[in-house]
């Protein structure tokens, strides 16, 4: 079970924790939406500081310059998203951590492919910590564990 919240009640992980988003994360997701038909996917790396109860996301990585993206298909392939984890990882001594990541899909209601499914899945076999993945759709946002999803309505 998930819980989520953005500095209110979201969701639970399926671990039992509490999900939190700051404000600032999903609002710098939320520029990328895909409004105009030329409005390429966008995507990147969520960080978290989790506890016992709660996992807290604090900040992410967004599209960068050698990053692969199409109208419909977002690949990370520029090492800033890596660079940027380390970071956050050594100056926080090891209590943020990359817990995730972030892409937008160019529909007012977004639906995991089959590529995503995948994807998470891998990335999911690598990760110390349940995994959480955002995908920002044109008028809504989703929230995804392996297991569940969550929905926000953007206003």
């Amino acid at each position: 079970m998930l819980t989520l919240r953005t500095k209110e009640k979201w969701a639970n992980s399926s671990e039992g924790k509490e999900v939190i988003i700051e404000p600032s994360v999903t609002n710098a997701i939320s520029l990328y939406r895909q409004i105009k038909i030329t409005d390429p996917e966008s995507g990147g790396l969520l960080f978290a500081k989790v506890s016992a109860d709660t996992i807290h996301i604090l900040s992410l990585t967004t599209p960068q310059p050698l990053d692969k993206a199409t109208r419909t298909f977002f690949q990370r392939e520029d090492p800033k998203h890596l660079i940027a984890a380390k970071h956050l990882y050594k100056t926080s001594k090891g209590e943020i951590n990359c817990i995730g990541e972030w892409h937008t899909h160019p529909e007012p209601i977004p639906t995991p492919s089959s590529i995503d499914r995948r994807t998470w899945k891998a990335f999911a076999k690598n990760s110390t910590f349940e995994p959480i993945f955002i995908i920002q759709g044109q008028k809504m946002l989703k929230v995804f564990t392996l297991a569940t999803e969550y929905t926000q309505t953007l206003k």
